[in-house]
């Protein structure tokens, strides 16, 4: 496997509100083998400079992941009591979440649960307004307003978020706008924070996705700009990735 080095990349690792420059990361097969902001000596291997532009972690969909690896329970909610009712059995992960309340809030910090909200699937339903009957556009306007007031609620409670779209088909183009929507609510640390690490966290590959660290999956972005100041940088269907690589392979990059 090929050993390359990313130089004078400006970083956000997944963990930290704050990006770091300059620094410099050695993939080594599938993995990340060092970070440092110091030039890494590899002999043979291939050098990307990143004049300044972010490298981050790849961005996980997990209700995508969740529903393809089975590894636990999780549950897909809207109402807040089957939110509660599912996570006194037991179960890690609540999926959407979308009516949720202070009391449930709280209640889902303390047991520790996870709530990964789907901001992008109701605007596309929303967009699809006109195809509605009345009563169903009144319904999901209520359901747009509720999702957007538990992103705050979530966050004033110390809810752990993921990151997921629930989109389908021809609607995943529309990825991208869950970052838009999430912005009016929350920081673009936050979001970033819970595609990358805490999604991770919740597919139980902690330190492994959805981190810059060495000993973790290279899989990574190179994003023309900082995310961290503008999360927008993200929902443009990759337009502004210039690097993408999964499991230490690129399937995006310059061809000059």
């Amino acid at each position: 496997m090929s050993r390359i080095v990313f130089e004078n990349a400006t970083l956000f690792d997944g963990l930290n509100p704050e990006a770091i420059d300059p620094m410099f990361i050695l993939v080594d097969g599938r993995e990340i083998k060092e970070v440092s902001d110091r030039p890494i000596k590899a002999e043979g291997g291939e050098r990307i400079d990143c004049r300044g532009k972010t490298l981050m972690p790849g961005l996980i969909d997990n209700v995508e992941e969740c529903e393809r690896h089975g590894a636990y329970v999780c549950a897909h909610c809207h109402p807040t009591e089957a939110i509660r009712r599912c996570v006194e059995y037991g179960v890690r992960s609540i999926e959407h979440g979308t009516l949720i309340d202070e009391d449930t809030a709280a209640f889902v910090a303390q047991r520790g649960a996870y709530v990964v909200p789907t901001m992008a699937v109701v605007s596309a339903l929303a967009d699809d307004g006109p195809k509605l009957i009345e009563a169903s556009r009144k319904k999901l306007k209520m359901i747009q307003e509720r999702a957007l007031a538990g992103l705050q609620i979530m966050k004033r409670a110390g809810v752990k978020m993921g990151f997921g779209t629930d989109l389908l088909g021809a609607q995943h183009v529309r990825q991208g706008t869950e970052f838009t929507l999430r912005s009016q609510v929350l920081t673009p640390f936050d979001i970033l924070h819970s595609a990358t690490a805490v999604n991770a966290e919740i597919l139980q590959m902690k330190d492994k996705l959805g981190v810059v660290k060495p000993g973790a999956f290279a899989d990574l972005l190179v994003v023309y700009g900082n995310p961290l100041k503008n999360i927008d940088l993200l929902a443009t269907n990759g337009r502004h990735l210039t690097h993408i690589m999964i499991d230490g392979r690129f399937v995006k990059r310059p061809t000059a």
